[in-house]
């Protein structure tokens, strides 16, 4: 048997949510297909859930995330502010830094526990 650690993070302001996974992969996908459409589709999100949790957290966070362009015969366009690549970019580097140690802590707490 081949065990395996996972867990889940999120911050909070005063009890709300301000970042999640769930809402970072939300701000990668909007980078990577330049659309809120797009990026809710490719998260399994309504649209109203996915603009529902972006305006949340910018106005928890108190700055933008995202910059919106319309018109044009292609549509509008949707990227991410520099303030929220920086988050976007801060929250990898500290979701990654809790995977490490939760796997430390786990095989620590584990490593000889057979059932």
């Amino acid at each position: 048997m081949r065990w395996e650690v996972g867990i889940t993070c999120w911050i909070e302001q005063d009890g709300v949510v301000v970042l999640d996974d769930q809402r970072v992969a939300l701000l990668d996908a909007i980078e990577r297909t330049g659309s809120l459409t797009a990026a809710a589709r490719e998260q399994r999100m309504s649209y109203r859930a996915a603009w529902g949790q972006l305006r949340e957290s910018e106005q928890r966070l108190g700055t933008r995330l995202v910059i919106g362009q319309s018109g044009g015969a292609a549509g509008g366009s949707m990227v991410l502010t520099p303030v929220g690549m920086e988050i976007v970019a801060r929250y990898r580097w500290f979701r990654d830094g809790l995977e490490v140690l939760a796997v430390q802590r786990f095989t620590q707490a584990f490593a000889d526990f057979e059932l």
